[in-house]
Parts: structure tokens; sequence; C-alpha cells
């Protein structure tokens, strides 16, 4: 026999491999970047949502708490009061803002300049003043106020920190 005739080779072998269509890449990362969009705008949907919840929460207890106050009457002493209120609102802060407005105290909520910068600048003023007037009736010699015109400024501020934060 002839050296010369061998069998015809495996044309498979001598073919280039299939590619992956460049179309198919390009859908594939486009369906990829849109999965994590889409899990990252769910996310942040949620926590935001998660955020509007808790200052509901916050300031529905603070109303309750103001509530209280002024069930109590004429037998709590001022200073008691003061504080009481003071701590209310400075709870609704934290809880509403994040801002550590409850563990500082007034001088130290005044000095910092990134106090309550969630807040616009007339209602973070009233807030200052306002505590400012609550630390003299807390701390003063005289403790001489007017019960419900206290737990009435504290309400409306309250209301006012409230649209200033949902704005």
């Amino acid at each position: 026999m002839n050296k010369e005739i061998q069998d015809i080779p495996d044309a498979d072998r001598l073919l280039p491999m299939p590619g992956v269509p460049e179309w198919l890449i390009f859908l594939v990362f486009f369906g990829v970047v849109l999965i994590i969009a889409i899990i990252l705008i769910w996310h942040r949907r949620r926590t935001v949502m998660e955020k509007y919840r808790h200052r509901s929460a916050a300031f529905r207890l603070a109303v309750a708490a103001l509530e209280t106050w002024q069930a109590g009457g004429a037998q709590i002493p001022i200073p008691q009061l003061a504080a009481g209120i003071s701590l209310v609102l400075r709870g609704y802060l934290e809880a509403a803002t994040g801002d550590t407005a409850l563990f500082e105290t007034r001088e130290e909520l005044g000095q910092r300049a990134g106090a309550l910068q969630q807040l616009d600048d007339n209602t973070r003023a009233a807030l200052m003043t306002y505590f400012v007037e609550l630390s003299s009736l807390e701390y003063g010699p005289q403790a001489e106020a007017d019960r419900d015109n206290l737990l009435a400024r504290a309400g409306e501020l309250l209301e006012q920190a409230r649209h200033g934060l949902e704005s």
C-alpha cells in the first residue's frame, strides 16, 4: 500500500472554536447592571421608609410624653417640668435626626457646628432659645413660669421640628 495515502483528518479539530456572540455578552452585562441598580434602589427606598416610620413613631411618643406632663398638673415643680420637657424635645430630636442632642448639655449643643443641621435655621434658633429658657427654669434660683405656656410652646416647637424634618 502507498504510504502517501493517509486517512482523512477529523475536520472538527481544524475548525476554530465557536465563540460567544458579542451581543450576548452585552446583554448579560446589561442585565447584571440592571439587577444591581434595582437592588440598590429598593434598599435605599426601604431605608428611607424606615426612617420616616421611625420619625413618626418618635413624634407620637414625644406628643404622648408632653400630654403626660400636662396631666401631671400643678403638683409637678417647675424645675422638674422644665427638665422633663427638655428631655422630651431632645429625645425626639435624637430619634428623628440621629443627632446626639439628648446626650449633650445645652452649651455643648449650641457650640457644636453641626448640631441639628437637618432643621431649618428658624426652627433651630427657636429650639436653642427654648432650651436656654428651660435651663434657666431648671437651674435658676427663681423657677416661676406658666406651666400651660411651657407645654404649649414645647408642642409648637415639636410640631415645627417635625414639619422642618419632613420638608
